[in-house]
Parts: structure tokens; C-alpha cells; sequence
């Protein structure tokens, strides 16, 4: 296999008239096709060319995915930078390709919400299995647009999951100046201030967990009735296939231990959470 690269690489490099001693003299970031590059550059150094190119292709403008969130009048940081530094941060961390697309897809607002489902008729099709749902836009819970945004962080199973979080004693111990709220779970800010690297590491991963669970609870057969309780449940699973995600990947307590200390607190005030919350939804 390795005989049939090289040969390739000398095949390429003879029609171009490259040799490797002036493939060094190329700078970063002006090759034009991606293929040439991988064949120029060492290991590690086709991804930082990429980096630098896109890099200069957006320096000093403002993503369009922000920009449509304020003609749309929705919640959004009012810094484009903390948007932008969000989505750098998140997906350079040490995190999955599953939740590194999905948190990307999220802030560039091209997820397959309810609404975007509805608007390219494809809803219908899914619909057949879920005989309580309407075939509309709408939230059958909440009653509002059902887009992405209202689905990862303005929905009955993210805002519970706030209210939960925000209530225990081990959150307000560890993290007593971070106080969630659908804007900081939905973009990560405020995350970037926690100083320890592995507690902000996890905080972000249960922050994905929750967002992508909530997107897709609309689907459940039983949505339109969920009460608090079982959201609970719901909620206590999803942190529970988190925890044995992440031990799978890593055998060191330091990896998980914040996501095990959130998931055994959950347990053990469920009564008490469930007990005395209410629903109180706002859509701004």
C-alpha cells in the first residue's frame, strides 16, 4: 500500500514538475487545491494550512448563522466574537466527531429541527409513527416555533435540565458563579470562564448531552404528555450513557469524575426536584 502512495506522489510530482525541495518553498495557505497540499506537506501540516486559509477567509467578518439570528430577533450573545470563540473552543476540545457535528450544525442552524422538517415536507413521513404529533411547526409542548433553538435550549427537557442543575448543592459549590440559562446552554458562554481545564471540559460535555437529547425528544411517542418525573428519568439516562461514554474513552476518575458527581446528586434529589417543579415557559 505504502509502494502504491509513493508512486503516486512521484507520478503527481513529475506531471507538475514538483520536487520535493520546492514543494518547502510554497507558503501555507496559497495552494489552491486540497489534494496538492496533502501531497506537499508533511503530516499535521495540511491541517494547518486548511486552518490558515480558512483563517484568512473570515478574518474580520461576522458569521452568517449570527447574523441571522438577529434579523430573526432571536436569543444570540450580543458579542459575535463570544459566538465565534464558542464554536473554535468547543470543537478544537478533546471531544467526539458525533458531538463536534452536531454543535457545529447547532450554531451554523442547519440541524433538521421540527421546522425545517415541516418546511421541506418531510414531515409527514416521520409523523406516521408518532400519531399524537400534528404535522405543523409548532411545539406541541410549548406551542411556539419548534426550530433548533427552541429545541436544544428553550424546551420543556432543557429547561428542566436547567432548573436541576442550577438546584444542586454540588453545582452551586463547584461553579458558584455560573448560573444556566437557555442562552449560556445553547452557546456556551460564560463556560469559558472556568479556570479548572477538566471541570470546564465536562461541564461543556453534559451541556451537549442535554442539548442533543432535547433536540430529538420531540419524536418520542409519549412527548406530548411528558411530566416532570419522567423527564427526570430521561435526563438521569442520557448523564448515565454520558458517564460510561466517557470511561470508555478514558480510565482516568479525573476524565469523568464531575459527570459522576452531577448524575449521583440528580439521583438522590429527584424527589426533591421533581416534587416542586413547575413548568414556567417563555419563549423569547
Amino acid at each position: 500500500m505504502k509502494m502504491k502512495i509513493n508512486n503516486l506522489k512521484k507520478t503527481v510530482f513529475s506531471s507538475l514538475k514538483i520536487t520535493h525541495n520546492s514543494a518547502k518553498n510554497i507558503q501555507r495557505g496559497e495552494a489552491t487545491s486540497l489534494m496538492i497540499e496533502g501531497l506537499l506537506f508533511k503530516k499535521g501540516e495540511i491541517t494547518r494550512a486548511h486552518k490558515e486559509m480558512i483563517k484568512e477567509s473570515y478574518k474580520d467578518t461576522t458569521m452568517k448563522s449570527y447574523q441571522t439570528r438577529i434579523r430573526d430577533r432571536a436569543e444570540v450573545p450580543r458579542d459575535p466574537l463570544e459566538f465565534q470563540k464558542a464554536i473554535t473552543r468547543i470543537l478544537r476540545g478533546q471531544k467526539n466527531n458525533e458531538t463536534k457535528n452536531f454543535f457545529l450544525e447547532q450554531m451554523l442552524r442547519i440541524l433538521p429541527s421540527k421546522n425545517k422538517l415541516f418546511k421541506m415536507n418531510l414531515l409527514g413521513p416521520r409523523l406516521s409513527e408518532i400519531s399524537h404529533h400534528a404535522a405543523t411547526n409548532s411545539c406541541i409542548q410549548c406551542n411556539v416555533l419548534s426550530d433548533s433553538s427552541h429545541q436544544v435550549a428553550y424546551c420543556i427537557f432543557p429547561t428542566y435540565s436547567i432548573y436541576a442543575l442550577n438546584n444542586l448543592a454540588i453545582w452551586k459549590e463547584k461553579l458558584p458563579g455560573l448560573t444556566l440559562n437557555p442562552l449560556n446552554l445553547e452557546f456556551h458562554t460564560d463556560i469559558f470562564n472556568i479556570q479548572d481545564a477538566s471541570l470546564k471540559h465536562q461541564t461543556d460535555l453534559i451541556l451537549l448531552n442535554i442539548k442533543k437529547q432535547g433536540f430529538d425528544l420531540w419524536k418520542d411517542p409519549l412527548f406530548y404528555r411528558l411530566s416532570p418525573r419522567r423527564i427526570h428519568v430521561i435526563l438521569l439516562r442520557s448523564l448515565k450513557n454520558l458517564l460510561e461514554l466517557t470511561k470508555g474513552t478514558s480510565k482516568s476518575r479525573r476524565s469523568f469524575w464531575w459527570i459522576e458527581s452531577i448524575l449521583e446528586a440528580l439521583i438522590q434529589e429527584e424527589d426533591a426536584l421533581t416534587e416542586f417543579y413547575r413548568i414556567k415557559f417563555d419563549h423569547l
